[in-house]
């Protein structure tokens, strides 16, 4: 994992260099991202200004991130890895000749693409996220859009500027095909696939770890040779995700009392000759968020001794009854609940207490009931194609965990939220309170890239660029380009050309193309204090790596996430 502290004060100190830093490449790049000059051998296509950045800025020619995939780079081509399933792609640089003779052992069968591609589907929400926030969204050609809750996909499929389907319909394969998908994004059961060599295998929700699971943002990034820009999404995630977990604990400081004990639980209802069973969550990831939320887990042997068996490598408990999981109920202050319900404005406290065979009588046995706080994570809803409802926490949370964090925070330890007033979570709402879904729709859309036909987007953004320090193998992350200055319009009409303007009368001087004498000694000093950032940096890097940081890191004030805009109440309806 990055060492966060680290490239985060690199970064910092070097906003106003990196946001213009353009890199001096040896080869030049066509509208569509290839290589439009001539092919030479001893130039490194992807040098590092183009790679993803692996830990303290240092780079390697092969780097692993997260747990379960690795990139690694060469001349003209780079090899993903999924570990987890043993998937591997060759991606070549489109505009170069396909050299294969120098391919490792592991990737000489591998599938093979042109990169950047420039169309993508697939069957999962998970990936959309990801892909908007690499601003990837307008790509996307064919999905299966039923639980989709992006608004901006929404509004594109609503338009029909992007395909839908099902993928367990016959024709979804030739859907695809007819889209000229160059990627088909599956997850580990094959959701979507095509049988063909455009199906990638991404399994970010099966990587233990809240900020390994952002990581994968490089996976899908490689693919569109987007790395610089998902090197800035990975850090900017994780410093707030860490400015959070931070304020959690410097409160929590001046608490006098214990953590709140808190719990994930599951109810599947029994079909067949299947029981029903009630379940207590402990995945890696869940665990990991409520550590960072200030939250106290029971000890493993309460869980052990109420409901002895488990599943999926100890990553749930399962009880065959609801009355053995009330011991665990009894020591709980705070319970989220993740049973799942078709129509979550009609999940209510009378719903958790009938399926967890519980009473209002009972509010005196069970803290969570005492404390009313008994939380789903159904909060944010949309419903593109009713009655069916998707949720936002299973296309969104994954890729931000920061905004689970803050979420989670503002019932564990509310007094680490400074603004109260404002406070709005994105996934999670307590029933105890009667607090109701809200339905995301498109109306909320507010990227001006993603139009329908009629409107007419904005230019595409320049590609950004890590910023390297020449002769060594150190980085900075890459900074955004200026967002663009208004949303989609409608297509208008041609008008008349204006008048051309009067010509302006030619410079003074002996040569149009000299300049003057200030601006070559304004352009010197400006050349020097760059190469002397850039070296402070080093500094600070080395600095924080052998433990003698010149700066100390700062609390900083943390409010709970706004709500999404265009979100209103669900109705009676859903």
């Amino acid at each position: 994992m990055v060492n966060t502290r680290a490239i985060s004060i690199v970064s910092v100190s070097l906003l106003p260099l990196c946001s213009a830093f353009t890199p001096q490449l040896d080869f030049t790049l066509d509208a569509d991202g290839c290589v439009s000059s001539p092919y030479d051998a001893s130039v490194d296509y992807f040098p590092l200004e183009r790679r993803a950045i692996y830990t303290e800025g240092i780079q390697g020619d092969i780097t692993e991130f997260a747990e379960d995939f690795q990139i690694q780079y060469m001349r003209t081509k780079k090899i993903v890895r999924n570990l987890r399933t043993g998937m591997n792609y060759v991606l070549h640089h489109c505009g170069l000749p396909r050299i294969t003779s120098d391919l490792p052992a592991d990737a000489v069968a591998a599938a093979a693409f042109d990169v950047p591609v420039s169309k993508w589907s697939t069957a999962s929400t998970i990936p959309i996220s990801f892909a908007e926030e690499l601003g990837l969204g307008p790509h996307l050609v064919h999905l299966d859009a039923t639980y989709v809750v992006s608004p901006c996909v929404q509004k594109r499929q609503k338009c029909d500027a992007v395909g839908h389907g099902s993928p367990y319909a016959p024709g979804w394969s030739e859907a695809i095909n007819a889209s000229g998908s160059q990627l088909n994004i599956i997850d580990t059961f094959g959701t979507g696939a095509t049988g063909t060599e455009i199906d990638v295998s991404f399994d970010a929700s099966g990587d233990p770890g809240a900020l390994a699971r952002v990581e994968w943002v490089k996976f899908i990034a490689a693919f569109f040779n987007k790395e610089p820009e998902a090197n800035r999404i990975l850090e900017s995630t994780e410093e707030r995700f860490n400015a959070i977990a931070a304020q959690v604990r410097a409160t929590r400081s001046t608490l006098p009392t214990l953590p709140p004990r808190v719990a994930f639980l599951t109810f599947l209802a029994g079909y067949g000759t299947t029981p029903s069973r009630w379940e207590i969550e402990q995945t890696e990831y869940l665990l990991d968020i409520l550590s960072h939320a200030g939250a106290r887990q029971l000890p493993i042997e309460t869980f052990i001794s109420a409901c002895p068996t488990t599943s999926t490598a100890h990553s749930k408990f399962l009880c065959d009854s609801s009355e053995a999981l009330k011991p665990v109920l009894e020591q709980l202050d705070i319970v989220i609940d993740l049973t799942y319900a078709p129509t979550p404005a009609s999940y209510t406290l009378d719903t958790f207490l009938s399926t967890y065979n519980l009473t209002n009588d009972d509010a005196s046995r069970y803290p969570f009931l005492t404390n009313s706080k008994v939380l789903r994570v159904d909060a944010a809803t949309a419903s593109l194609f009713p009655p069916i409802i998707g949720l936002d926490w299973f296309e969104d949370a994954i890729p931000h965990p920061d905004a689970v964090l803050a979420d989670l925070v503002a019932y564990i330890v509310p007094e680490a939220i400074a603004n109260k007033t404002n406070s709005r979570v994105p996934f999670t709402r307590n029933i105890a309170l009667n607090e109701q879904p809200v339905v995301i729709d498109s109306s909320s859309c507010d990227s001006p890239f993603m139009t329908c036909p009629g409107e007419t987007a904005p230019p595409t953004p320049p590609p950004e660029f890590n910023g390297c320090i020449g002769g060594t193998s150190y980085c900075v992350i890459a900074f955004p380009p200026s967002p663009p200055a208004s949303p989609p319009s409608p297509a208008s009409p041609p008008t008349s050309p204006s008048p051309s303007p009067s010509p302006l009368p030619p410079p003074s001087g002996d040569s149009d193309d000299d300049l003057p004498g200030w601006a070559v000694a304004l352009i010197a000093v400006v050349s020097v204090l760059a190469v002397a950032a850039l070296a402070f940096s080093i500094i600070l890097v080395l600095r924080e790596r052998s433990g003698s940081p010149l700066f100390t890191q700062q609390l900083v004030d943390v409010t709970s996430t706004a709500p999404k805009p265009g979100q209103v109440e669900a109705t009676s309806s859903l």
